[in-house]
């Protein structure tokens, strides 16, 4: 066992593939908790951005995980992704500075019927450095472990329709929306299939290319992330208003798709995710044109 753990990450509070909204943005987080189970389930892995990465305390009630977020923000929620073992009972605190009393924090969030899996919490909007999850009771016989926790901006804020150039490449890129700015629409043809765009948790998302000038091509392969489209259309145009489908299908199977059309010579390509193959959003690792 070990207690007061802290670890410094240079990171963004995300999620990878499971729908979590826009995130705060800040240069570094401190994330401290009360117990850890072994060092491979550190306090980081709750807000490292892998969903396959978790902080798991011990087996006990009365534990706690703690985010210092390095400057005072606008918040409006938090969610968090439970492993199996998840709070029954616990409260959401925050503070602009470091409480050294419980009395010292304020509760803005409280449930004595936590259901684990993904839980979204919603309270009136805060100013904060301080994040406090007070773990009070145990739903399982194990301790408490979380995959990820993602925290809300101040209402109204979106990324919805934002536009990106790909330095790389000069190819402009956009897309209906993106799940945080680290998974933005330029790194789905950033040519490195280890980094991805991903949408929010919805139907009806799209992302689209501007080559810059017209391209000839006859295909395109799709490579996935987890979070596929399972019915989805390919359109070109020429000057991204009139719109022509070359494509479509309503049994995506995700992974890596190779879709071949009769020869195009068209400036813009939209991939329109129409429904998802998942619970989360759709996000794809990288596009090829053949």
């Amino acid at each position: 066992m070990k207690n007061e753990v802290s670890v410094i990450i240079g990171a963004l509070l995300v999620i990878v593939a499971v729908c979590l909204p826009n995130i705060v943005n800040a240069a570094q987080i401190k994330a401290t908790a009360s117990s850890e189970e072994t060092d491979t389930l550190s306090v980081d892995k709750a807000v490292d951005g892998d969903r396959n990465t978790r902080w798991s305390s011990v087996p006990e009630d009365g534990q706690w995980l703690e985010l210092d977020l390095g400057a005072v923000k606008k918040l409006s929620g938090l969610k968090i992704l439970w492993e199996t073992a998840f709070a029954k009972e616990y409260e959401v605190l925050v503070s602009n500075d470091k409480p050294i009393q419980y009395k010292d924090w304020k509760k803005v969030y409280s449930t004595s019927d936590g259901a684990g899996g993904q839980e979204n919490i919603k309270f009136d909007e805060q100013s904060a450095r301080f994040i406090r999850l007070n773990l009070i009771k145990r739903g399982t016989g194990y301790g408490f472990s979380i995959f990820e926790i993602a925290l809300l901006p101040e209402a109204g804020k979106s990324e919805s329709e934002v536009p990106v150039v790909n330095t790389s490449s000069g190819i402009k890129v956009r897309a209906s929306s993106v799940e945080t700015p680290n998974l933005s629409a330029d790194k789905a043809i950033d040519g490195d299939v280890n980094t991805r765009w991903s949408s929010v948790c919805k139907d009806e998302q799209w992302i689209e290319f501007d080559f810059g000038i017209a391209k000839s091509f006859d295909g395109l392969t799709i490579i996935w992330e987890l979070a596929f489209a399972r019915e989805y259309n390919i359109l070109v145009s020429n000057d991204g208003k009139k719109w022509k489908k070359v494509y479509s299908t309503k049994n995506g199977a995700g992974g890596t798709e190779d879709i071949k059309f009769a020869v195009q010579n068209a400036q813009y390509l939209k991939i329109d995710c129409t429904r998802r193959g998942t619970q989360w959003g759709n996000s794809i690792f990288e596009v090829k044109l053949h």
